[in-house]
């Protein structure tokens, strides 16, 4: 058996397994695709949200610092409002004193102030303005307007002294780049290798310090927006709405994310490469656990070309096994019956050769025998001709040869006159006997047909009216038997000529019923030649007269029954039966 090129063994369409494995392979691969993506996809996810947990705690921890540095600015100022409440000194020099020592230990206050309960400011250092005279005496800033920070962040503190009157406060004032110094360092200390943004926004959104803030640089757009992850953290640093505020860390997701996208993309390659694995060793597998029915189809195709007569044996009990011992079995079955059958044929020739000798001899033998009834009809044709003439014009020479001497010259011319009419008649006899022999228009023109040519000529020839009745069923025949038919009417009619005297003669052809039931055919041609002639003894020999006796015997050949009724001054009536 010739090896399959590799692109056969390869082909779906040429190979079972190759089919099989391709479709596992395809399957494995979209599968470790998927796979690989979804990995991927999840771990980059993961990554995400941890690193946003991790900047929301980043945020908290700013948020921690921002609230702890606010608180201690707060302290240190009710630190100094209780030291003067307590001091019975309450001039404006000591109260001065207190306060330059605040700005020497925290010079991130712009001013420090104290205002009494009537709205005048007894001040220490710097001072502003303060309008209206209600006060809470709770640690308070005045808020930022919507859309406008102002430049400081004040922080009171109520001042209790006894007097009798209003009660005064201690009013300290931070800036706000002070404040972004700090957010800015708390930045600075997460921004080693993350390079975080820090801002700090109210609640209801408005960046305060940080990107985005007016004046401090353009606002990211909507696309840099969604390359960042965020993590924010909203408290209130001080008492009051004004403090609600929210710290927000931002970090660039490429930077964030670049750990977790390299993972992902090993993941997505391990995956990958393992599914592609996967897959070619299933396709292997399937290629060799497909090598039984591989080779099992090899000697089926040997089998079919004739290469090889049988398959062997395949051990197991998979389907493969059952299959190829299946065949193996069907394949001997069909073997021995072939074997049988070429044992079969070669007696159906032997018999078949024995038949055709034996039907060879048989033509022979009908051969012989067509001969043979041929020359009895030539040799009553000639009896019934030229030996009949021939007879009558010896019988007349020998007459006159005797009589002659006694014979008057006119006698003799009369009679020589008889012989030589008898010797004419003879010779168009002759002639008109081959011509029927050489012109057979049975054959040709058919049963009925030929038989009308014959009353036609018989009623020419003799002026006895003749009458012939057909079907046209018995008139279409032709053949072996309707030629049969045809010359015992023909004798039967030559023979009421000589003998009969009729004065009408009547012919009928037709197709009848079967006389035998038991015989195979279905109809049978009937054929009746009747005269109203003298009639004879059919059981009397008649010698020299050798008619009937060849319309019997041409009966007798083709197995017709025929029948011949007549009697003394009746007439005759020959009746003839035989399968068409």
């Amino acid at each position: 058996m010739k090896e399959d090129s590799l692109w056969q063994r390869l082909n779906p369409r040429h190979s079972l397994s190759a089919a099989i494995g391709s479709v596992v392979f395809v399957v494995v691969v979209i599968a470790a695709v998927l796979g690989a993506a979804f990995s991927a996809s999840r771990a980059e996810q993961q990554a995400q949200d941890d690193h946003e947990r991790l900047l929301r705690q980043f945020a908290m921890q700013i948020m921690a610092n921002l609230q702890s540095a606010l608180a201690t600015r707060v302290s240190v100022i009710k630190a100094a409002a209780a030291q003067i409440a307590a001091s019975s000194d309450t001039g404006t020099g000591s109260l001065g004193r207190h306060l330059a020592a605040i700005y020497r230990e925290f010079p991130e206050f712009s001013s420090l102030s104290v205002v009494d309960g009537r709205g005048r400011f007894a001040t220490g250092g710097s001072s502003s303005s303060r309008s209206g005279t209600a006060f809470s005496f709770e640690p308070d800033v005045s808020a930022p307007a919507a859309d406008l920070r102002p430049d400081t962040i004040e922080i009171a503190v109520p001042l209790h002294r006894d007097g009798g009157h209003a009660p005064d406060a201690i009013v300290g004032a931070l800036s706000w780049s002070w404040l972004g110094t700090v957010l800015h360092e708390l930045e600075q200390g997460l921004n080693t290798e993350r390079h975080v943004q820090v801002s700090l926004s109210d609640k209801s959104g408005h960046v305060l310090i940080g990107p985005g803030q007016p004046g401090a640089g353009p606002r990211p757009s909507s696309a840099e927006a969604e390359r960042m992850l965020a993590g924010a953290y909203s408290a209130n640093v001080l008492a009051g709405e004004a403090f609600d505020w929210t710290i927000t860390v931002r970090q660039d997701a490429r930077i964030a994310l670049a750990a977790a996208r390299r993972t992902r993309d090993i993941v997505f390659v391990a995956t990958f490469l393992s599914g592609l694995l996967a897959a070619l060793l299933a396709a292997y597998a399937t290629h060799v656990l497909l090598r039984p029915l591989r080779r099992l189809a090899g000697q089926a195709q040997a089998v079919q070309q004739g290469r090889r007569g049988e398959l062997d044996a395949v051990h197991g009990v998979d389907e493969v096994a059952h299959i190829g011992n299946t065949l193996a079995a069907t394949l001997q079955s069909l073997s021995a019956e072939k074997q049988a059958l070429l044992q079969l044929n070669t007696e159906l020739d032997r018999r078949v050769a024995d038949r055709t000798a034996r039907i060879e001899r048989m033509a022979e033998e009908a051969r012989q025998a067509a001969i043979g009834r041929e020359r009895l009809r030539m040799a009553r044709d000639l009896h019934d001709t030229l030996a009949q003439s021939l007879m009558a014009v010896l019988t007349q020479l020998r007459m006159i040869r005797k009589l002659g001497a006694r014979m008057s010259p006119g006698e003799l011319d009369t009679e020589l006159l008889s012989a030589e009419n008898v010797a004419g008649r003879g010779l168009v006899e002759a002639r008109a006997a081959i011509k029927q022999m050489r012109h057979n228009g049975v054959r040709e023109l058919g049963l009925g047909a030929a038989l009308a040519e014959l009353a036609d000529r018989f009623e020419r020839r003799t002026g006895i009216p003749t009458v012939l009745a057909r079907d046209e069923q018995a008139a279409a025949l032709a053949g072996e038997r309707a030629e049969v038919a045809f010359r015992i009417a023909e004798e039967a009619l030559r023979n009421i000529e000589r003998h009969a005297r009729a004065g009408r003669v009547s012919i009928g052809l037709s197709m009848t019923a079967a006389a035998d039931p038991a015989s195979p055919a279905l109809s049978a041609v009937h054929l009746e030649v009747m005269d109203d002639g003298v009639g004879f003894d059919p059981a009397a020999p008649v010698p020299g007269h050798y008619g009937l006796r060849g319309i019997a015997e041409q009966a007798a050949l083709m197995q017709a029954r025929l029948e011949i009724r007549s009697s003394p001054g009746q007439g005759t009536r020959i009746l003839l039966e035989l399968d068409p």
